[in-house]
C-alpha cells in the first residue's frame, strides 16, 4: 500500500451529520473503509471520537425538541 492510499481524497464528499442516522451511516462507511486499507487507522480513531461527540449533541438536542414539545402538549391542555 502506498502513502496516497493510506489517507482520505484531498476533496471528500460533503456530508451533514444532524442526524443519528447520518452519524451512523459516516461510521459505517468509516469502518468499510478502514477495513479495505483506505483511511489511516489514526485518522479513522479520531473521526470516530468526533463523530460520536457530535452523535451525543444530536441525541441531546432531539430529546430537548421533544421534551419542548410534550411541555407545549401539557400548557394547551391546563385551563
Amino acid at each position: 500500500m502506498t502513502d496516497k492510499e493510506n489517507v482520505l481524497p484531498t476533496t471528500p464528499r460533503k456530508r451533514r451529520l444532524k442526524t443519528a442516522t447520518d452519524c451512523r451511516r459516516f461510521l459505517a462507511d468509516l469502518v468499510h473503509r478502514l477495513d479495505a486499507d483506505q483511511v489511516d487507522g489514526m485518522k479513522a480513531s479520531k473521526l470516530g471520537y468526533l463523530v460520536n461527540i457530535l452523535l451525543s449533541a444530536v441525541r441531546t438536542d432531539e430529546l430537548e425538541a421533544r421534551l419542548e414539545a410534550l411541555e407545549a402538549a401539557v400548557q394547551e391542555r391546563q385551563p
